[in-house]
């Protein structure tokens, strides 16, 4: 016996495209925050962003691959306790994070010199 996959609506496809736009300008704003008023001036957040923060003005090791595997490690453990969806929406986040932290990055690097 097969079962039926509902189609969804038109209006449920745009509101999920929605929330990943949303998403994704949330992560490119807070990482341009982060790059450029936060980490310069030593300020740290609390979180995975913090503790990243000071592991790097510890070890100087880059903030993204910090974030990322403390990330990675949570989203595992998240497996455990929320549903498929929105596993998605997360990890989707993290990744929108990690990629503008690399460009951030390239453009701190690229002022560094002009300066």
């Amino acid at each position: 016996m097969k079962t039926a996959i509902p189609k969804p609506s038109k209006q449920s496809i745009i509101r999920e495209a929605r929330d990943y736009v949303m998403i994704a300008i949330g992560m490119i704003l807070y990482g341009i925050g982060w790059t450029v008023f936060l980490l310069p001036n030593d300020i740290t957040t609390g979180g995975v962003p913090g503790i990243a923060s000071i592991v790097y003005w510890a070890t100087g090791f880059p903030v993204q691959y910090t974030y990322f595997t403390i990330n990675f490690f949570l989203l595992l453990l998240s497996l455990i306790h929320t549903e498929p969806t929105r596993q998605a929406e997360i990890s989707y986040a993290v990744f929108c994070l990690k990629k503008k932290k690399n460009h951030m990055d390239e453009v701190k690097h690229v002022n560094a010199i002009l300066i």
